[in-house]
């Protein structure tokens, strides 16, 4: 009786040993295909734990690159380089335009910052590494510039986006970079820059904007010439631009700074 209990016991503990290696084995292949041949092995126990790091995951690499553009919008260098360093390690991100994305969202933190010196160490890091930069970046290089006070270092990145041969040329991408050198050129109250800048605009049958009449209004403002604000503000309006608050605020200013009060009310 003991030997017939044993041979009807032996087949069922096989089926169990059987059933076990089929789930080990299911579980292998299920973690190959989600994770690959590395994280396969550590799932199976074959290798040992932490040798295989846990691969970011594509909500991990949107909440960084979300942290990093926010931070970059309130010009904190330092954060945004920290986060730009994280993203780059990630697998899939050293190739492709991720990598010049990252690269530009940290450039536009050196230009609300107005650290141009950090800027131009960016665009040079990119290079380095074979990554071209986009009318985005030269943009953003460009602010970093002017923010900084360098007004002819703008113009170099000007010319430099509208030379780079790799460079889709659209009349966006040049409107948007004739509107930062006259912004830059107001900034500094230098208005015969903003003037010269405006007028090559023309010269490439770019049209101004509400920006780029904006600008050049504040320019006059700034350098304390009433007469060529209202001269601005009435070709602004000519040219069929609807002046807001701004225009006349900025009107206001001239008058004021020239000491014409009268004007200014």
């Amino acid at each position: 009786r003991m030997q017939q209990g044993r041979r009807c016991v032996r087949p069922i503990v096989r089926w169990r040993q059987r059933r076990g290696c089929y789930a080990a084995i299911a579980a292998v292949f299920v973690a190959f295909l989600r994770h690959g041949t590395l994280l396969t092995l550590a799932a199976a126990g074959l290798a040992p734990p932490g040798a295989c790091p846990p691969r970011a995951s594509g909500r991990d690499k949107v909440k960084l690159s979300d942290e990093m553009n926010l931070v970059a919008e309130v010009g904190d260098v330092e954060k945004a380089d920290s986060l730009l360093r994280q993203l780059l390690k990630m697998p899939g991100n050293s190739d492709g335009s991720a990598p010049r994305l990252f690269y530009n969202t940290a450039i536009k933190a050196c230009a609300n910052s107005g650290n141009y010196t950090r800027a131009e160490q960016y665009y040079n890091e990119m290079v380095q590494k074979g990554i071209k930069p986009n009318a985005k970046g030269f943009g953003k290089l460009m602010e970093a510039a002017a923010e900084d006070g360098h007004l002819e270092l703008a113009e170099r990145w000007f010319r430099e986006m509208t030379s780079a041969d790799w460079l889709e040329r659209t009349r966006e991408n040049t409107h948007f970079g004739f509107n930062i050198l006259v912004d830059a050129a107001a900034k500094k109250g230098d208005l015969c820059a903003a003037e010269r800048w405006f007028a090559r605009m023309g010269e490439a049958r770019v049209a101004p904007n509400v920006v780029s009449y904006l600008s050049i209004v504040d320019a006059a403002a700034k350098s304390r010439n009433l007469e060529a604000a209202e001269q601005w503000f009435r070709r602004a309006v000519e040219a069929g631009t609807r002046p807001d608050k701004r225009f006349f605020h900025a009107v206001a200013n001239a008058a004021a700074k020239c000491g014409d009060l009268p004007a200014a009310e």
